[in-house]
């Protein structure tokens, strides 16, 4: 009977150690996976683009309010012709077991990760004569709202403005023009339908009023589109 207790005792001690110890292995409770893209524009000429776009406010957006958002991040390079960089990093979600100093270190050393992307993303560029945005920013909507996280965000670091054989939008002054460049825009992709916690932000600072006034036409023309297509969207100056 002494070994029978003695086994009974094992076990339920086995039991309460397994229990504990996947619980330990899980995300915490309302763990929400987030996704952000950034598109940086090299077809504009621009100085260091760091603080627009800082590596913690960065952080933060993936995070949350709640600090339990966790997923992944892509840094994507645009020239004039359309994506040719790419490179991304993943934040694991915060687990039941894991203390706040281990999981504010784990913050810190994905914050410190960014360094490198950072040197090679927000470097100041000498500019393009032509500008191809909307194909690559098209893609890169489809190809987040076909995904299953929870939060999917775009982030464009440029002024908008597309320049090249898709369309001009320096020519969207009026109601019909942007109505035409819409037109001319969707005969290159259609843009997914909103409701699929898609955002899109963009951000842009204009150093003169002259850049202010065709960035602010070249939004006429985005506007339209996401709205178009019910895709929550803002424009700042920094993130």
């Amino acid at each position: 009977m002494k070994k029978l207790n003695n086994l009974f005792t094992y076990l339920i001690c086995m039991l309460v150690a397994c229990t504990l110890g996947s619980c330990a292995d899980k995300p915490m409770a309302g763990a929400k996976k987030t996704v952000i893209s950034v598109l940086v524009d090299n077809t504009e000429e621009t100085t260091d683009r760091s603080n627009q776009c800082s590596k913690e406010k960065l952080m933060q957006t993936l995070c949350g309010d709640d600090g339990l958002g966790y997923g992944q991040i892509f840094f994507r390079g645009m020239n004039s012709v359309a994506l040719n960089t790419s490179e991304n990093i993943t934040f694991s979600p915060r687990m039941s077991g894991e203390t706040d100093m281990v999981f504010d270190d784990r913050k810190a050393d994905f914050v410190s990760e960014m360094d490198s992307v950072y040197k090679k993303y927000m470097q100041p560029t000498k500019g393009d004569t032509l500008s191809r945005l909307y194909k690559p920013i098209c893609e890169e909507l489809n190809k987040l709202a076909a995904g299953t996280a929870n939060k999917k965000i775009l982030i464009m670091l440029g002024d908008g403005i597309e320049y090249s054989q898709d369309g001009n939008f320096y020519k969207a002054t009026t109601d019909a023009l942007i109505d035409e460049k819409v037109a001319e825009m969707e005969k290159v992709g259609i843009l997914p339908d909103g409701g699929k916690n898609l955002k899109v932000i963009f951000i842009y600072h204009p150093s003169s009023k002259k850049l202010e006034v065709l960035h602010e036409r070249a939004m006429k023309v985005w506007k339209k589109l996401f709205n178009k297509h019910h895709i929550t969207y803002e424009v700042k100056p920094n993130l």
